[in-house]
């Protein structure tokens, strides 16, 4: 009886120290559950509305784009100059780092006096005499004529009051007019070069 009593009082002990195993289980699972419910609240959606999943999926696309942006293609046909590029430089944003000349868009200016602007129209015949190619005139036409030339009598100076030379030529000369050349089919050893010297002639 004495160990029967003995054993019944160890049963009643484990009893005791199991309810509170128990207890403290349902304790940790309620606590994982309200852990879940948060994990669930965070991630939200699983679907194309998740706030994190469009911006991981923002994230992506901009490094895309930066891959995409160090490779540079040039939009027209041309030649590259002024390239002065050397292993490990580094190329900044929205600074240029070279010229491109654009094939298909050169042109003549031809710089004519004022008094001689209002013989020409648009569309006049022009003969182009390069100084690099003297002994090949290009054929071409009148594509415009400038409306206007920058004064500098008259301009605006300091304190918004208005420049005037202090010294005059006796003899006034004729104001040079800008009239654009369009070129015809150039021939293939023909190198055009931007900046060079031209004489132009205009046949009405």
């Amino acid at each position: 009886m004495d160990r029967a009593s003995a054993n019944y009082k160890v049963s009643l002990e484990k009893r005791k120290s199991a309810l509170a195993g128990l207890d403290k289980a349902k304790a940790a699972h309620a606590e994982s559950l309200a852990n879940l419910a948060e994990a669930e609240a965070q991630l939200g959606a699983v679907d194309g509305a998740n706030p994190q999943i469009r911006a991981a999926l923002a994230s992506v696309r901009q490094a895309e784009l930066n891959l995409e942006f160090t490779q540079v293609r040039a939009p027209v046909d041309g030649y590259v100059t002024n390239l002065n590029l050397r292993f490990g430089s580094q190329a900044v944003a929205n600074q240029a780092a070279l010229a491109l000349v654009d094939v298909n868009s050169y042109w003549v200016v031809g710089f004519f006096k004022e008094n001689l602007v209002g013989d020409i129209e648009p569309g006049d015949r022009a003969v182009v005499t390069l100084m690099s190619y003297p002994d090949t005139p290009l054929e071409g036409q009148v594509n415009s004529l400038g409306w206007g030339i920058a004064q500098q009598d008259g301009s605006t100076g300091f304190e918004l009051l208005p420049t005037v030379s202090p010294t005059f030529e006796w003899i006034r000369l004729a104001q040079r007019v800008p009239v654009r050349i369009q070129l015809d089919d150039v021939p293939e050893h023909i190198k055009l070069r931007v900046g060079t010297t031209a004489s132009v002639l205009v046949r009405r």
